[in-house]
């Protein structure tokens, strides 16, 4: 006997996660015993049938690569469909079901209440043989023992699920029926059915339900329940269907990325689980990701040049070659192609549309580095190849001339190129981007810089922390070991080295003011953890100096006219006093070190 297997959908929304799942088992198994599988429609249910769900069933299963051997071949109910037991929606097979409902009158096993036809529920427990959980008792209800009896054609002549569901598999000479396990209760009623048309009933098989990650029931409403999602969202089918056959399966050896034709060679019920699936859509995306690493590098391009387009790329002003290499340094990098703008996006935007990642910004786009910028600047200007090879050469010269580590210079050019940190090899993207665009890139980086607001706090150290940030960026000297209790809990803190270990000044520098400002850091919520620190006096001066004021030569008389204007807050009468002197030459220190990081200001 050749095995026959089906999925019936009913047309009510989307095609369900667990649909897809069942309409798999089936075409497995199916498969492997060399059999059938047969797609039928129930649209019964006319309220909420609906012409887009079914094409949403279609077109999913057809994405999925689960072709039917009989069913229809189109949304139409009445147009032409494969197979000799159509027809394959129920809504043309009323005729059918008619001759069943004589039949089941003639041996009395219904009656009519209230214009509704009845089946005669048998009252003792009925055995479920089943292959997946083996033989079930399924006995009444509390609820069913008063009213055990149900409905099979309604008051207004259309026939019901456990009717039409009972019919088709008969008709269509269904052998297996592979089902989620919700229907046990259902199964019970069709077996009934059964024997009262004294038909022999299929071979069922109940398979565990697929379960949220908290335990709870996949429902229309959760994340990852459409099949659509996936589709929209560039997975690849092989990927998912590689993924739904482990919800519920196992090939018994661990395996976990299984092309489909292994899958059909070793599936069988008897290795289907008893326990319920959970799932887990990180390794979904894991096994996608697989898959993407594994494709055909013509076919990746054009997957990957669709999932551009759909997310709002324009790729068509660029040339076939330039998008073809783009995209080759993303395969492998990402485990799904909704990724694609935002890991690799930079390609196909125009150099003054970089967007950079702001906490980015303030690490590497900082006055630091400004210098090796413009080496490397200068150095791509200068190279004749261009190619990710002599990239690499010139980023190592660059960082042996200037004694640093390939990895200071990397963050902030990947960060103007790309806007952020993170992406395809550096050197090859680079390459691919050309000379022209790569040196605006940096240059445009540059000028962000420029434009940047900073926030440095001075100390006798000449601390300059970018943003706020409490770690020193440069420092003039090395601070010495902590002594004090408030240095040891606070160890980021330098201590003070020849100048008043209570005087703090800020210097805001924006893009945004006439000039700077000088503030006190007390008001600044940038450095909490510095709020400890003895506070004997600060300067209260909060005015605006232009910039050609602040650049004056005289950095003394500038801290001079600060000292007049500055209000003395002592906490403590002995508490010791710098000298003048030792004022004046901090003052110089600081200018001479705010002249040299500013002077293109």
């Amino acid at each position: 006997m050749k095995v026959r297997t089906r999925f019936a959908p009913s047309p009510t929304g989307y095609l369900h996660i667990g649909g897809a799942r069942t309409a798999l088992f089936n075409w497995l198994y199916a498969k492997h015993a060399e059999g059938e599988f047969v797609l039928r429609i129930e649209d019964t249910d006319e309220a909420r049938n609906t012409q887009e769900s079914i094409d949403i069933i279609l077109n999913g299963l057809r994405w999925l690569g689960l072709e039917w051997d009989e069913g229809p071949m189109s949304g139409d109910p009445t147009a032409t469909a494969q197979g000799e037991n159509g027809p394959y929606f129920q809504s043309q097979r009323s005729a059918i079901y008619q001759r069943y409902v004589d039949e089941l009158k003639a041996t009395g096993h219904v009656y009519e209440r209230d214009g509704a036809i009845r089946f005669k529920m048998p009252r003792d427990p009925i055995t479920i043989p089943d292959l997946v959980v083996g033989d079930v008792v399924r006995k009444l209800t509390d609820r069913e023992e008063q009213d055990p009896d149900f409905v099979i054609v309604r008051a207004d002549g259309k026939p019901v699920f456990h009717l039409v569901n009972v019919v088709d598999d008969l008709e269509m000479g269904i052998t297996h029926v592979i089902r989620g396990e919700d229907h046990l209760s259902n199964t019970s009623k069709h077996l009934a059915l059964m024997s009262a048309l004294g038909r022999t009933p299929p071979q069922y098989g109940h398979i565990p339900l697929i379960l949220n990650a908290n335990g709870s029931k996949m429902s229309k409403r959760d994340s990852g329940a459409s099949i659509g999602t996936y589709i929209d969202d560039h997975f690849l089918p092989e990927a998912v269907v590689n993924y739904l056959c482990l919800l519920g399966w196992s090939p018994k050896n661990d395996s976990e990325v299984l092309p489909i034709k292994d899958v059909v060679k070793l599936f069988d019920l008897p290795n289907i689980l008893r326990h319920n699936a959970k799932f887990d859509m990180d390794k979904l995306q894991w096994i996608n990701g697989e898959y993407l690493s594994q494709l055909d590098s013509s076919r990746y391009a054009q997957l990957a040049q669709s999932a551009f387009e759909s997310q709002g790329f324009s790729l068509h002003p660029f040339g076939s070659e330039y998008v073809y290499e783009a995209i080759a340094t993303t395969q492998g990098k990402m485990r799904v192609l909704s990724e694609l703008g935002s890991y690799a996006g930079f390609y196909f935007k125009g150099d003054d549309d970089i967007g950079y990642d702001p906490e980015m910004v303030e690490k590497h786009l900082v006055p630091a580095n400004i210098n090796s910028m413009q080496r490397l600047r200068q150095t791509f200007d200068e190279s004749k190849a261009f190619d990710p090879d002599a990239i690499q050469a010139i980023f190592k010269q660059t960082a042996e001339n200037m004694g640093v580590k390939i990895r200071t210079l990397v963050h902030p050019i990947r960060l103007a190129c790309t806007g952020t940190t993170a992406g395809p090899s550096l050197y090859h993207l680079i390459s691919i981007l050309g000379k022209d665009s790569v040196i605006k890139r940096i240059d445009r980086a540059i000028a962000k810089v420029h434009e940047a607001t900073w926030i440095w706090k001075y100390t006798s150290t000449i601390n300059v922390p970018p943003a706020g940030k409490p770690s020193s960026f440069w420092s003039s000297t090395k601070s010495p070991s902590p002594k004090s209790r408030s240095e040891r809990r606070h160890p980021q803190r330098p201590r003070s080295n020849g100048c008043s270990p209570f005087k703090t000044v800020i210097f805001v520098i924006s893009s945004t003011l006439p000039g700077w400002t000088i503030a006190n850091w007390e008001s600044k919520t940038s450095w909490p953890s510095w709020r400890t620190e003895r506070r004997s006096s600060y300067w209260r001066a909060t005015e605006t100096w232009s910039k050609d004021r602040l650049l004056s030569p005289n950095p003394a008389e500038w801290w001079d006219s600060k000292r007049q204007s500055g209000k003395r807050n002592s906490t403590s009468k002995n508490q010791p006093q710098l000298k003048q002197e030792n004022k004046r030459q901090f003052a110089e220190a600081s200018w001479r070190r705010l002249t040299e990081v500013t002077g293109r200001l």
